[in-house]
């Protein structure tokens, strides 16, 4: 009884300060002018870009990253727990991709992807245009540009042709309703081809070049002058290497107006050699009068102690006819300029990253500035929050800090990397389940090199936090963390032992569900575990004839260079993620020990001369540690598979739940939701992964009804023996006559937009977790069912 009054004194104490502390925040978030959170998401190492995309134009996007090697990359679905899924393929090329990027190409719906590849030894370079769904369905290979090896140099680039095609548009310039690809094509060191190349598609060949002097950047297309076909701008910047086209050197930066053929409009000088940072370049019409504008930014130098000072300049943009200017001071050496709608239906704003600073469009006059010190790229202008109506936000980046504004310049909140770090890109998105994330891509000082990472962070609105590094009102913060920590510590006192198992058991969980997905990841595609097997395999077989030896050489050091291009950083990753499992430590241990062997050993292989690679003590110790990491992995699968089972009686009803705005706007009608025998039995399969599986299929069957007349939807699920069985039934479209099956391959589709991966996905994730799929037509001959056979495992 004693013991029941003190608990209940020790809560009635707990409740009070928590509810202080929880005030007093309250108190200092209403006088705080931040109010936002990025939280880790995702962690990524192992990546040079990324993107994201639609390839099957279902409203979903997919990511897609770029791996550091620059020869191979991953596209990934979004999964409903967690941020990214399984992956969907993982594609390499034998030469280095300069770029890569999702862009609508063709007529037909969904992204294909653009590359721009580079040949080193051969000196030349091209872009080819391939297949969302299958990178190996090329649609697109354009003309080569031919540059010249600079190796022989007495400078310190290394040997090849160095050039570049980063910032590619796809447009329908002549209108003629195919769009063309417009490439800038810029040169690190060699004068010659720089220049704008403009494609057909999808025959690659080339239209028109125009050939400059300086390196060209930030292309922009519109059709000012309204005769049908549209006008090209860009910008370039003095590299000065002695380059001279048109009697334009690259000792100056340059704006340049083009039409449609390729013929200059118009050219002005920016600036003066490597002003790269300088200046920039936008065409709109910011000022609502229905004509066309262009705002470029020029550095100029004055005589008062060579003060530099930078002029805003707004042309017309067919003709370059001046308007007006504006002047700053050119310490920041801003560059950016950005056309920004703060709100719906209101005036256009210009945006210069100087402080940064917030222009009138129409009269080049400061309406607000910022108090950032330091100098800082813009990176993107979004509503992060459109839900709480806050307005846009600004998304700045500098070096190892990311800020994010609100729309009246003020800090909202700070990111902060490592001292040694540097921030690359960063990306706004939102995922299909409405969360929103933001995602960097930073580099890593380690031991005197880079270390490229990828962080993706989830922002969560309407919670008080300044930043990482301080926060503003410390005393009373530190008042109400005081208050709230003794609070939540008499909290914790009172918690029984089995909440606390539950909650390590959810976060147990969570963290084998990510291990596995990077287990699905490590198992699909060319480059992982099968090159793995690939490298056993060989090694296992050498023969002892060195003819023979020299003839499997090429194969050899091919796997071997795909061990250290994928397969290691793969397994790094699984180690990464294992070693914070308590049961799984010590086989983390033994995959970093065996991965760190090979690859030092790998390190030390001269390509041309493999032959040398005898059956001694040096390939028994390769294969030891190859054989003990295959070992592993197959634990691990057991491992994870028998700890991983969902409960259908709590699972089914969430992704209902979930889909029922979905189905509300397709008029869909649930008829039928029923269950018989045992279904207090779980079955084998990742929850996020399952979840993902039945919103593709009522996916599907919602597009299959799309023209019914009659829209209802059945959901059975029964026991059957050690399996159990869920059954999907429409009123749509069915699927063919002959062979329902076939509508599970990859690529089938009767729509006439891109489709023919969704079922596809659904049976891969099936078979996956050892489960069958059936698809057959309903006997009465109007719609279709999907029968899922899923293996049933112990509760707990």
């Amino acid at each position: 009884m004693a013991s029941c009054t003190c608990k209940k004194f020790l809560a009635t104490i707990c409740v009070f300060l928590i509810t202080l502390g929880f005030f007093s925040t309250q108190a200092i978030a209403a006088s705080d002018e931040t109010g936002f959170r990025l939280k880790r998401a995702v962690h990524f190492v192992d990546i040079a870009d990324f993107c994201f995309g639609d390839i099957d134009a279902d409203g979903e996007e997919e990511f897609l990253r770029l791996f550091s090697s620059r020869r191979g990359f991953q596209v990934c679905r979004f999964s409903r727990e967690r941020l990214l899924g399984p992956a969907i393929y993982q594609g390499n090329t034998a030469h280095k991709i300069e770029s890569i990027m999702f862009a609508e190409v063709d007529s037909i719906p969904g992204c294909e992807l653009v590359m721009t590849l580079r040949d080193i030894s051969g000196d030349s370079l091209w872009i080819e245009v391939c297949d969302g769904h299958n990178p190996k369905h090329i649609l697109c290979k354009t003309q080569a540009v031919i540059g010249k090896d600079i190796s022989d140099r007495d400078n310190f680039f290394s040997g090849g042709w160095g050039a570049s095609a980063d910032n590619i548009v796809i447009s329908d310039i002549n209108a003629d309703g195919i769009n063309e690809i417009i490439a800038p094509v810029s040169v690190g060191f060699d004068l010659y081809p720089r220049g704008i190349y403009t494609y057909a598609f999808p025959s690659g060949e080339l239209l028109w070049w125009f050939p400059l002097a300086g390196n060209p950047q930030k292309i922009e297309v519109a059709d000012v002058n309204r005769d049908g076909y549209q006008e090209i701008f860009f910008k370039t910047w003095a590299c000065s290497n002695g380059a001279v086209q048109d009697g334009r050197s690259d000792d100056s930066s340059y704006a340049f107006a083009l039409d449609y053929k390729g013929d200059s409009l118009w050219a002005v000088p920016l600036g003066d050699r490597f002003d790269v940072a300088s200046h920039d370049v936008l065409v709109c019409d910011c000022d609502a009068d229905g004509t066309w504008e262009i705002y470029y930014t020029m550095l100029m130098r004055t005589d008062e102690f060579d003060r530099q000072v930078m002029v805003l300049e707004k042309h017309r943009a067919r003709d370059n006819q001046f308007i007006r200017q504006h002047s700053f001071d050119a310490g920041s050496r801003y560059s950016e300029i950005a056309a920004v709608r703060f709100n719906p239906g209101g005036p256009v704003k210009l945006l210069l990253n100087n402080r940064p600073t917030i222009l009138n469009a129409q009269y080049l006059t400061i309406e607000t500035t910022g108090d950032l010190s330091e100098i800082c790229g813009l990176r993107q202008v979004v509503d992060i929050d459109p839900e709480n109506d806050n307005g846009t936000e600004l998304l700045y980046s500098c070096r190892d800090s990311l800020y994010i504004l609100w729309e009246d310049l003020s800090l909202r909140a700070l990111f902060g990397e490592a001292a040694s770090a540097t921030i690359g890109r960063v990306r706004y998105f939102t995922t299909p389940f409405g969360d929103q994330y933001v995602a960097i891509i930073s580099a890593i000082a380690q031991n005197n090199s880079q270390v490229t990472q990828l962080n993706i962070y989830e922002m969560k609105p309407s919670e008080a936090i300044a930043h990482v590094w301080g926060i503003s009102g410390i005393k009373l913060w530190i008042a109400a963390a005081i208050l709230l920590a003794v609070g939540f510590l008499l909290g914790y006192s009172l918690k029984s032992r089995v909440e606390i198992e539950k909650r390590i058991d959810k976060s147990r969980i969570v963290q084998l569900q990510n291990l596995h997905t990077l287990l699905i990841t490590f198992e699909h595609g060319q480059m992982a575990a099968r090159n793995l097997n690939r490298l056993l395999f060989l090694l296992s077989n050498l023969p002892q004839d060195l003819q023979k030896l020299n003839e499997i050489g090429k194969n050899l050091y091919s796997a071997i260079d795909a061990y250290q291009s994928y397969t290691s950083k793969q397994l790094d990753n699984i180690y990464q993620l294992g070693r914070k499992i308590k049961e799984l430590k010590p086989s983390m241990r033994k995959i970093a020990r065996a991965n760190n062997a090979l690859t030092g050993i790998f390190a030390t292989i001269d390509k041309n001369a493999i032959s040398k690679i005898e059956s001694g003590q040096n390939v028994k110790e390769i294969l030891g540690h190859l054989q003990e990491l295959s070992s592993i992995v197959r634990s691990l699968k057991s491992f994870i598979a028998s700890r991983l089972s969902v409960d259908l009686l709590d699972c089914v009803p969430k992704v209902l739940t979930a889909f029922s705005g979905r189905l509300r706007d397709e008029g869909v009608i649930l008829k039928k939701l029923s269950g018989s025998g045992l279904l207090t039995k779980h079955i084998f399969f990742s929850e996020a992964e399952f979840a993902a599986v039945i919103e593709e299929l009522l996916s599907n069957a919602c597009r299959a009804m799309k023209s019914s007349p009659v829209k209802e939807l059945q959901m059975m699920v029964c026991e059957d023996k050690d399996a159990i069985v869920v059954k999907i039934q429409d009123t749509g479209c069915g699927f063919p006559r002959e062979n329902p099956a076939i509508a599970l391959e990859r690529g089938y589709s009767e729509r006439d937009e891109s489709g023919g991966f969704g079922l596809y996905y659904v049976r891969q994730q099936i078979e996956r977790f050892g489960g069958r799929i059936k698809l057959v037509n309903n006997d009465d001959g109007i719609g279709a069912t999907v029968i899922l056979t899923l293996k049933a495992v112990a509760n707990g």
